[in-house]
């Protein structure tokens, strides 16, 4: 909201004073200098059901690449081998879609962008990478703290001195940690899934994002 507010102030002083240009403008070099890219995989939380319908029906590649990786996970030793379709779950509408779930897709997750970058640098094949993605998904249910209970992730919109703060209390101590500082105002927690439930709590009373993931 506020960044829509100060674009929205500096596009009527851009029109309110006569200025011929917004923004910066670009290094008189830049046309002599060799491309580069730069290429970002994001991670948990940059998916959503119905996500790429629009190029699966529409591209005979998009179609192709699905077939072979449903292929190659159909390869997988029964006891591990999907019940699902990569194309049926893409293609599902948001209630029932379970792009979300760990189990069914295994191509979400915290720092699952790793798989795709190795695959975008060439360092795996897509058939390797899918099988990767794929473990990574079905173990997830796995994971449990030291006393043995199931785990979740949470990303809370606050610094990391905030939510220390909070995780110092000795109900917290050692079942509830910060697992990643995303910026300065965004931080992952990680712990049992009832101990969580707590800050998750104090962080929406104090009106903060919260997205939890339960593994």
């Amino acid at each position: 909201m506020q960044l829509a507010m100060k674009i929205d102030e500096k596009l009527k002083y851009i029109a309110s004073s006569g200025a011929e240009s917004l923004g910066t403008r670009k290094s008189s070099d830049l046309m002599t200098r060799s491309p580069r890219i730069l290429a970002v995989f994001t991670g948990q939380g940059a998916q959503w059901a119905g996500m790429g319908v629009s190029l699966i029906k529409s591209s005979n590649a998009a179609q192709s690449l699905l077939r072979m990786l449903e292929e190659r996970l159909a390869q997988l030793p029964e006891e591990y081998r999907p019940s699902w379709s990569l194309t049926t779950e893409l293609l599902k509408e948001p209630g029932t879609s379970q792009v979300n779930d760990a189990d069914p897709t295994g191509i979400v997750g915290h720092s699952s962008g790793e798989i795709a970058a190795l695959y975008a640098a060439e360092v795996v094949n897509a058939e390797d990478a899918i099988c990767i993605a794929y473990f990574r998904g079905l173990f997830t249910h796995l994971a449990v703290g030291a006393d043995g209970q199931p785990g979740a992730m949470m990303a809370v919109g606050t610094s990391e001195e905030g939510d220390q703060e909070l995780l110092d209390e000795p109900e917290f101590r050692g079942v509830v940690s910060i697992a990643a500082v995303n910026s300065s105002s965004s931080v992952t927690l990680s712990g049992d899934v009832e101990r969580i439930e707590a800050p998750r709590t104090t962080s929406q009373d104090e009106k903060k994002f919260v997205a939890q993931s339960l593994t």
